[in-house]
């Protein structure tokens, strides 16, 4: 997951997240920037004036910026309905899914659509791997 990660310039991820974290204080989680999709951008955020955040109003426009910003290197769609909405708009190209071995009780789905409206076929054989106990994670191409 780290190489993965080292390799991000940009991630896209929804308002309940940058809420959550609280933007993790103005420093992207991963990548160099953070476009945060909500139709409610914050104006009282004490990170506003120097984090390397961005807010957009639809998944169209964050993807859009995102893939102007990143050129060539790798974009990370957060799941829930963020990702679920870039899925469904053909905008994934691989999907990265770590699975970690506790039990949380209820929580949300990682695509949060209750069913998509076309299967997805993933294509390529999944590639997993684990280090030592931690989270296993899978890739496989959504395209």
């Amino acid at each position: 997951m780290q190489a993965f990660y080292r390799d991000v310039a940009v991630e896209v991820i929804g308002r309940r997240l940058f809420d959550l974290t609280n933007g993790w204080d103005g420093e992207p989680a991963a990548g160099e920037h953070v476009i945060v999709v909500t139709h409610a951008p914050p104006t009282d955020w004490e990170h506003l004036d120097r984090a390397p955040f961005t807010f957009a109003e639809s998944v169209q426009k964050a993807m859009a910026i995102a893939q102007t910003i990143a050129g060539d290197r790798l974009i990370d769609v957060a799941a829930g309905q963020i990702g679920s909405q870039a899925l469904e708009l053909g905008q994934i190209d691989q999907v990265v899914m770590s699975q970690v071995p506790v039990i949380l009780g209820s929580g949300r789905p990682f695509f949060a659509t209750d069913r998509l409206a076309e299967p997805l076929r993933m294509e390529n054989p999944p590639r997993s791997w684990s280090a030592t106990g931690s989270p296993t994670s899978s890739t496989t191409s959504a395209r």
